[in-house]
């Protein structure tokens, strides 16, 4: 117990090892490093205040869970059944020679975190797992350049941490790596929640990434979060998607495909299946301080990139749906703050020409981002423009008297230069917004909605099975442009501008010796 801020208890165990001959990633020939292990087993701890949280209060020796929980009073962070294996090395230099500045560290971490105390907040990660190799060196303003260890090169291909008299854990990293990945849950004052496996990770500097401008530029650092299986609900009566089954029809503190949304009382918005990347950077240049020119770095121009997949519904309104299935977000974008004219193109990263080697999984074109903790949970960033666009099979009923179903996609366009006005005379430039749809179903009328889904089809009723009266619009395919002045003189509103391009049928149906 360290000043009544922090509460630890756990089987430890500590062990200076002989030397190792290990090889640097991204190296052919190995070196000799020293080796203090610390590795641990059945650990609970609590980090905050009114600890200590965990007490043995059955008296046998041991804070285990028979111990129940001292809840009253404590707020903070509660970690249970840690497992944890760290690896400290450092470079064997000749007898004599100064000490190595270089020093490495190999960390893997397993348990759960809870935020406890904090009634309007609940935030819990379970199966948590942190990893962590890396490299330093003291002389160095960055540590990025120094590679990590390769410990598959070790005999075995891992270093065995002992936690305990009895059990150990193999550190068994090829790549640098500092990862945290985890099923999250959070709660935000019953009206957030949120729940899904989540993956975050900084990666290396990349040193020769493409931009959609055709310029390439290095020394670009990354952090990466992925996240599958994510289910969330907005709104209230929530939780809306609880754990009440599994795999074996009993509760398994996952919310995935046995479960069954609870309904009953929700109203708000369910965002379901949700598998998401997203990439940040910010490039990295060296400039020089006014501290007797010490050399460090400065934060530029940053870019950033996300895919998100899955669905949205708006639950809990009786007579209205609106639900987008299959829906997909791509983003793909950057800013450079010298660039003040809002008629500037900000480039984005070129994945496509990108080199995204960073010592840690070699050359590679394309960026994949882990999104759970399957080897196949990962999705591939692979843009070469920048854009924003959501596409997704939309349908919208309300009242039982309009119905609106189709594919429809919308995309934010790059700003329109010199365009040209209908009176010949003025050019302008212009914002633009772009709304797409195709194989669009509508119904307007009684009795609907008229169309049926069959599969992947939507069909209209046979002859006399139905008994809506109304007009109904098949087939349609539309392309619309939205358009906005980007400057205008002083106290004088932006104009606007539409374009619009449709196709399809329509029908008045239910009349009879009526034909429309």
């Amino acid at each position: 117990s360290i000043s009544e801020f922090v509460h630890l208890s756990g089987l430890f165990a500590f062990e200076t090892g002989s030397n190792l001959d290990i090889t640097p990633v991204g190296e052919s020939q190995p070196i000799t490093v020293s080796v203090l292990t610390i590795g641990a087993t059945d650990v609970n701890a609590f980090v905050g205040v009114g600890g200590p949280y965990f007490s043995d209060q059955n008296g046998d020796g041991i804070i285990d869970g028979d111990d129940p929980a001292l809840s009253d009073g404590a707020m903070g962070l509660a970690i249970t059944d840690l497992e944890l294996a760290v690896a400290l090395m450092r470079p064997v230099v000749a007898s004599g020679q100064p000490a190595s500045s270089k020093s490495y560290l190999g960390l893997k971490a397993t348990g759960s975190v809870q935020l406890v105390g904090i009634d309007a907040l609940t935030l819990t990660a379970n199966d948590m797992t942190i990893s962590v190799n890396s490299g330093s060196d003291s002389t160095l303003s960055s540590s990025d350049s120094v590679p990590a260890l390769d410990f598959t090169t070790l005999t075995g291909g891992n270093l065995d941490v002992a936690t305990s008299v009895s059990t150990s854990v193999p550190l068994d990293f090829d790549q640098r790596l500092l990862q945290a990945s985890g099923f999250v849950t959070l709660a935000i004052d019953e009206f957030v929640h949120v729940s899904g496996d989540f993956t975050f990770k900084k990666g290396g500097t990349f040193e020769s990434l493409a931009l959609t401008n055709g310029e390439e530029i290095g020394a670009v650092s990354a952090l990466t979060v992925g996240a599958s299986n994510v289910n969330a609900f907005v709104g209230v009566g929530g939780p809306y998607f609880e754990d009440n089954s599994g795999p074996d029809r009993t509760p398994d503190d996952r919310i995935d495909e046995y479960d069954t949304p609870a309904a009953d009382g929700a109203m708000g918005v369910a965002f379901s299946n949700i598998d998401f990347a997203l990439a940040l950077f910010k490039e990295q240049v060296a400039t020089s301080t006014e501290n007797g020119g010490r050399t460090v770095k400065s934060e530029l121009r940053s870019f950033h990139a996300l895919q998100a997949t899955g669905n949205v519904e708006l639950v809990g309104i009786e007579g209205l749906t609106i639900a987008a299935n299959d829906m997909q977000i791509d983003v793909n974008g950057g800013h450079d703050p010298t660039l003040t004219d809002p008629n500037d193109t900000h480039p984005a990263i070129n994945f496509n020409s990108s080199d995204f080697d960073d010592d840690s999984a070699g050359s590679q074109a394309t960026l994949a981002i882990t999104t759970g903790p399957d080897a196949d949970d990962f999705i591939v960033l692979d843009y070469d423009l920048s854009f924003l666009r959501a596409t997704g099979h939309v349908t919208i009923s309300i009242s039982e008297f309009v119905y609106v179903s189709g594919s429809f996609a919308f995309e934010k366009g790059e700003t329109l230069t010199a365009v040209t006005l209908s009176n010949g005379s003025e050019t302008i430039d212009l914002s633009v917004l772009k709304i797409g749809a195709s194989n669009v179903h509508a119904f307007i009328g009684l009795n609907g909605p008229y169309w049926t889904t069959q599969g992947t089809e939507v069909v209209a009723p046979e002859a006399g099975q139905s008994d809506a009266v109304g007009i109904s619009l098949d087939d349609l395919s539309l392309g619309l442009a939205l358009m906005k002045e980007t400057t205008t003189g002083a106290g004088t509103a932006p104009r606007s501008f539409h374009a619009l391009k449709a196709s399809g049928s329509i029908e008045l149906v239910g009349v009879d010796d009526v034909t429309m």
